[in-house]
């Protein structure tokens, strides 16, 4: 069943726990599903392993050919303006990861945020971060 659908692909569920992410095709401008799960998983990495209390990233679980499976998320409360700017903690979070990514010459970009059950932020959408070369 279907569950979303975005500028690059489409999200479907896989089980309870989690959710396949299906490449579109002919999408320019927006990093590969390849592209997107490494990114997935290096944010991930950086949140799993940093002082993030708040902010995280699903756990990817694999990518093969077009698709790539991620732990599922509560996507019932996205966050958008104003609420962001609501909650100070989540704005330090987002600073903080902003910066260390560009460290690294990433620049995040386009994504969504969806608050959870537990209280953390859920940060999800990877196909329009930049990477500089």
């Amino acid at each position: 069943m279907m569950i979303n659908e975005g500028s690059s692909g489409k999200v479907f569920a896989y089980g309870e726990r989690e959710v396949v992410k299906v490449a579109k095709r002919g999408v320019r401008g927006n990093l590969g599903i390849r592209e997107q799960y490494k990114m997935h998983h290096y944010v991930h990495s950086v949140l799993t392993h940093g002082e993030y209390k708040i902010l995280y990233t699903p756990r990817p679980v694999g990518c093969l050919g077009n698709s790539y499976k991620m732990e599922r998320i509560d996507d019932s409360t996205m966050i958008v303006g104003a609420a962001v700017a609501a909650m100070p903690a989540l704005v330090e979070e987002l600073a903080r990861l902003y910066e260390e990514l560009r460290r690294r010459n990433i620049t995040p970009n386009d994504f969504e945020l969806y608050l959870q059950p537990d209280g953390r932020v859920a940060l999800i959408d990877f196909d329009k971060f930049i990477v500089l070369d």
